[in-house]
């Protein structure tokens, strides 16, 4: 992380706008990561109560469900790189990509 940060300012006549940096002491830097980590971390979480579902057992089980979630471990890949980003927070975390359902019927 670079030790600064952008303000953009638009003069409301002309219409320009200026960019200006703001430098970061060490400390400013360290609260901001803490907090952009635990911003991640909660968006981690959300992300996977919002796909909760696709641990239930019949949902990818063809003889349970008709029509059933194929791609099932693709979400149990995607949900474990969720959890690494829940327990070990950082500030520049990389969330993956949500995998696109893949329903198939017997």
């Amino acid at each position: 992380m670079d030790n600064y940060v952008l303000f953009y300012e638009t003069n409301a006549e002309t219409g320009e706008v200026t960019e200006t940096k703001h430098y970061l002491t060490p400390e400013e830097i360290s609260t901001y990561q803490a907090q952009e980590a635990q911003v991640n971390k909660q968006k981690a979480k959300d992300l996977l109560a919002q796909t909760d579902w696709t641990t239930i057992a019949d949902v990818s089980d063809p003889a349970r469900s008709n029509p059933y979630l194929a791609n099932a471990a693709d979400f149990v890949i995607y949900r474990n790189a969720l959890r690494t980003i829940v327990f070990n927070p950082t500030y520049d975390a990389v969330f993956p990509t949500i995998p696109v359902e893949d329903w198939q019927s017997v």
